[in-house]
């Protein structure tokens, strides 16, 4: 069985961290499983299923959850803090996997579920249990060589992102190597922060509630704002890129989080932009 595992990821990563964003008490299950029984030489279809008992999806915003975010109205993107890009990029990337990307059920105050399949090319025999399947080393394991340490260590980052599964992860990451992490919640805490504080690079979530990543790179670039941002998002789109750049941000990563490429680009930007 085979399947691109990126896309795979970034599918997973948006429909989870959606539903735990969304879900302040309960759970959240993903269930995946074959749409019939494996034969040998035969099509396989993975079937997932993200279900949770968050806040739910009002009846009038149902047929508007896969437009870009752009449709959508300005209430709705501050309610919802935007779902409905990642959502978009989902169903594009599900279909592109040969599937498609629904919302089965959802009902206010009780929670909601999204169901998603993709072909996995064709079943070759016993299901077996391979080294990838053994557990790994943790993510925390030191990744700075020594040159790529001393250059982080002491610098100091703020972390603007709306996800607090995002902040630990990215803390966590940063903390290993030596970086003083600050954290904001929004757009408008971070530039609190960057008034009273001095800052070597900030890292940007771009899609969040009430001002969105491309309004604080902009806002800050025009005051005078010259250290490095990273920006982080869910979306590949060239068009995307482009309006990041024009809005002055130096580097844009994709979700879901890669640790190795994250701690790369940062000692890349931190190694040529020392605090002054």
């Amino acid at each position: 069985m085979r399947t691109d595992p990126t896309r795979l990821r970034q599918i997973l990563t948006n429909l989870i961290g959606n539903a735990i964003k969304f879900t302040e008490k309960g759970h959240v299950t993903l269930s995946v499983r074959m749409a019939s029984p494996p034969k040998a030489g035969t099509p396989v279809r993975l079937e997932f299923t993200v279900a949770d008992t968050g806040i739910g999806i009002p009846s009038e915003l149902k047929e508007k959850l896969f437009q870009p975010f752009t449709q959508l109205e300005v209430s709705t993107s501050r309610r919802f803090g935007g779902t409905g890009l990642g959502l978009t990029l989902s169903k594009q990337l599900v279909q592109a996997l040969g599937g498609d990307l629904s919302l089965q059920t959802s009902v206010v105050g009780q929670g909601s579920t999204f169901a998603f399949s993709v072909s996995a090319g064709t079943f070759e025999g016993d299901l077996v249990m391979d080294g990838r399947c053994v557990p790994g080393p943790a993510v925390a394991q030191p990744y700075a060589h020594q040159d790529e340490q001393q250059v982080f260590n002491g610098k100091r980052v703020l972390v603007i992102e709306d996800s607090e599964d995002n902040q630990l992860l990215i803390s966590r990451y940063l903390g290993a190597v030596g970086i003083q992490v600050d954290l904001a919640s929004n757009g408008f805490e971070g530039l609190e922060k960057l008034e009273k504080s001095l800052y070597d690079l900030v890292v940007l979530d771009i899609q969040m509630p009430g001002m969105d990543g491309h309004q604080v790179a902009r806002t800050l670039r025009d005051k005078g704002f010259v250290q490095p941002i990273i920006a982080l998002t869910a979306h590949a789109f060239k068009e995307d890129r482009e309006r990041a750049f024009r809005n002055g941000i130096n580097e844009y990563l994709t979700k879901p989080i890669n640790r190795s490429v994250l701690l790369r680009t940062l000692s890349n930007r931190l190694g040529a932009s020392p605090l002054h």
